[in-house]
């Protein structure tokens, strides 16, 4: 039987340009957790960007997996949180800033700062900065969980490139691609990951790991999709995921995901293991 349920968002759960999950999914959630399960997301956005994804809808990721697991919660409460050295965000940065239109984006509720670009070079490049705020010269010294790393290009090897560089410069961090695209990675503490804060949750609510389902498409659900025997992929995932996963399901643009909860509700019901995964 199936106890606990974390999805990935952005093209599993919800389909690459929808507003947010369809009133299906909602309703698949709901009869989830009213089965006894607990459900929430697994992704790398942040606990204070997440509510518009289900309509408001807090009970949706009252639990959860965010910032690719350097946040964890468990019914509404933050139980584990993982914060980024605040000495290598500089290297990143410093390392960077010899490539035009990249920049360390770091995040906090209600603002977002770019490091190592000034205004001019801000504007020149925004749309690959949309959501910046402001920029500064150095990391504000405070406590950081959430950063990336944007360029503008639709260049996969330059972004792969400035990747592998910024790795081998700081090894206390890792470098994950929340999406297929080119421009974009995440930062990770080195060994963290979504994975992690997954067994954070099995601790907490004394979980085994065939008790647990994953859903995922990309490279930064990798880990995450590998540890567990039932996990998922959605038929849109990358080549790996669909490669690792114990399951493999439809595709998100057709609310795969939302399909699948409603089976595991009814089976938890019946404390059985759900059809699609026989």
């Amino acid at each position: 039987m199936i106890k606990l349920v974390l999805t990935d968002l952005d093209d599993t759960l919800i389909s690459h340009g929808l507003p947010h999950a369809s009133a299906k999914a909602l309703a698949a959630i709901h009869t989830v957790l009213d089965a006894g399960v607990h459900f929430g997301p697994a992704s790398g956005r942040m606990p204070w960007d997440i509510g518009w994804m289900f309509c408001g809808d807090a009970q949706c990721y009252a639990t959860g997996v965010l910032v690719n697991g350097q946040m964890v919660f468990l019914d509404g409460e933050l139980v584990r949180e993982v914060p980024l050295p605040t000495g290598a965000l500089e290297q990143v940065a410093e390392c960077i800033s010899t490539y035009p239109g990249a920049g360390l984006v770091l995040y906090e509720p209600g603002q977002t700062t770019v490091v190592g670009m000034d205004i001019e070079a801000l504007q020149k490049h925004r749309p690959a900065f949309s959501t910046v705020d402001r920029v500064a010269l150095h990391v504000p010294d405070r406590v950081w969980v959430k950063a990336n790393v944007h360029i503008d290009t639709d260049d996969h090897d330059l972004t792969e490139d400035v990747r592998q560089e910024v790795q081998k410069l700081c090894p206390e961090l890792d470098f994950v691609y929340p999406m297929s695209g080119p421009g974009l990675f995440d930062i990770l503490p080195h060994g963290w990951s979504k994975q992690k804060g997954v067994e954070v949750l099995c601790r907490e609510l004394d979980v085994k790991s065939d008790e647990v389902a994953v859903f995922g498409d990309s490279r930064n659900d990798l880990e995450m999709i590998e540890a567990y025997p039932n996990s998922v992929a959605v038929a849109n995932a990358c080549q790996e995921v669909l490669e690792a996963a114990g399951w493999i399901i439809g595709a998100s643009a057709d609310d795969a995901v939302a399909q699948a909860l409603f089976e595991i509700a009814t089976a938890a019901n019946k404390e059985m293991m759900p059809s699609f995964m026989h």
